[in-house]
C-alpha cells in the first residue's frame, strides 16, 4: 500500500508549522497500517527560503525517521495525475491539490485511510487533543534562538496587523492597552510583523522590553509578500529569525494578542501546545 503526502507552501509560516504537525501525525498512523509513505515538499509558492534550504530550517532526522522517501520540488505538480493515478484523498477545506496546506494521495480510497487524516486547529476552536511538541527545527534554528533567549520570566505582546500593513489604526486603538502592559510588566517581549511598531517601542528606551531583531527588517519590513527579491542567504536568515519569534512566544508566561484579523493567529500554534495563556483583543 502506498501514500503520498505533499506539503504546499501556500500561506503563512504558522500555517506551515501546523501543516507539518498534521501530516507527520497522519503519516505515523498510515505507517502503522503498513503504508509506504512518501513526502513531496512543494515549494512553488514558498516565500521563506530557497528550495534547497528546507532541511536547513527543519530537522531532517525527524522527517527521515517517518517517511520512506522525501523529495523537495519547486513545481506545482498534481500527483493525482502524475503518480500512478493515485486517489486524491485530502486537501484542507476541499481545495484542489497543490493549493492549500497539504495533500494526501493513496492507492486506495476508503474509510480506513480517511480515518488517519489528522487535523489540528486553534481557530475558531482549539482542538480537544493538541499534539505534544516535536523537535521539528534544525539545530541551527535552536542554537540561534538560544543565543538570544530570555532566561527570566516574561510576558509577550503579539501585535498582528494584516499583511502589507504596519497597523497604525490597530496601534492607535490599543495604544493605552499596550503601554499599560509595558509599564506593569517586569519584562515584556514584543513580537510583530510591523517593523514600525517595533521601531516606535524601541524609542521608549525601556529596559524591560525585549525585541528580537529580524534580519534586514529595516529594509524589507516583516511582510513576507515584499521579500521575494531577497537572496538565498538573506531569506534563510530572515526565516530563522522569524521562527525565533515563535519560540520566544511559546516560552512566555502570558501573551497579549492584538490583531486586525479578528481571530487567533496560527503563528501562536506552538504557544498553544505549551498552554500559554493568550488574551486576544481584536480591532473592531
Amino acid at each position: 500500500m502506498r501514500a503520498i503526502i505533499q506539503h504546499n507552501f501556500s500561506s503563512g509560516l504558522g500555517d506551515c508549522i501546523m501543516s507539518i504537525y498534521q501530516y507527520i501525525d497522519t503519516a505515523i498512523k498510515l505507517k502503522k497500517l503498513g503504508y509506504k509513505v512518501d513526502l513531496f515538499v512543494n515549494q512553488n509558492t514558498n516565500l521563506y527560503f530557497h528550495r534547497n534550504d528546507f532541511f536547513n530550517v527543519f530537522n531532517i532526522f525527524v522527517f527521515s525517521s517517518i517517511f520512506d522517501s522525501i523529495e523537495v520540488i519547486s513545481e506545482n505538480i498534481n500527483y493525482l495525475a502524475q503518480t500512478d493515478k493515485l486517489h486524491h484523498i485530502y486537501t484542507m477545506n476541499g481545495a484542489q491539490p497543490g493549493l492549500h496546506w497539504w495533500d494526501l494521495f493513496a492507492d486506495v480510497n476508503n474509510e480506513e485511510i480517511k480515518n488517519c487524516i489528522t487535523e489540528y486547529s486553534i481557530y475558531p476552536h482549539v482542538s480537544n487533543n493538541l499534539p505534544a511538541e516535536k523537535n521539528i527545527f534544525h539545530s541551527n534554528v535552536i542554537t540561534s534562538y538560544e543565543s538570544v533567549a530570555c532566561k527570566n520570566k516574561y510576558s509577550s505582546i503579539y501585535f498582528r496587523p494584516k499583511d502589507c500593513n504596519d497597523g497604525e489604526y490597530l496601534y492607535n486603538h490599543f495604544r493605552s492597552n499596550i503601554e499599560e502592559i509595558i509599564q506593569t510588566s517586569k519584562t515584556v517581549f514584543v513580537c510583530s510583523n510591523s517593523f514600525e511598531l517595533k521601531k516606535r517601542l524601541k524609542e521608549f528606551a525601556c529596559k524591560n522590553i525585549i525585541i528580537n531583531d529580524i534580519h534586514k527588517e529595516e529594509i524589507y519590513g516583516n511582510h513576507w509578500g515584499t521579500t521575494s527579491t531577497m537572496n538565498r542567504e538573506d531569506s534563510l536568515l530572515k526565516t530563522i529569525h522569524t521562527i525565533r519569534d515563535m519560540l520566544f512566544l511559546k516560552d512566555s508566561n502570558q501573551i497579549y494578542h492584538f490583531s486586525e484579523w479578528a481571530r487567533i493567529s496560527n503563528f501562536l500554534f506552538l504557544s498553544k501546545l505549551r498552554n500559554v495563556p493568550i488574551n486576544s483583543l481584536y480591532f473592531p
